[in-house]
């Protein structure tokens, strides 16, 4: 297994079932809306997961958790 690919491993243990599932759907490009919508949650409840998703992962912005995940 790359360094990388370990790295996210063990980055993604420390999310919760519903994190993860949010991570995978920016992953594939999903807006908070949209999230919102296909997991039938209201949009502040993702607003919500993606601010402890950036804290646990130690992203500053969005956009970097975006990128980083599109390259892993």
């Amino acid at each position: 297994m790359g360094l990388r690919r370990e790295l996210t491993s063990r980055l993604l243990a420390n999310l919760t079932k519903r994190e993860i599932e949010i991570v995978l759907l920016i992953r594939e490009g999903l807006k908070s809306q949209d999230i919102a919508e296909k997991l039938f949650i209201s949009c502040k409840t993702v607003s919500n997961h993606r601010l402890a998703i950036k804290e646990k992962l130690g992203f500053s912005d969005y956009e970097s958790i975006k990128n980083y995940l599109i390259t892993s």
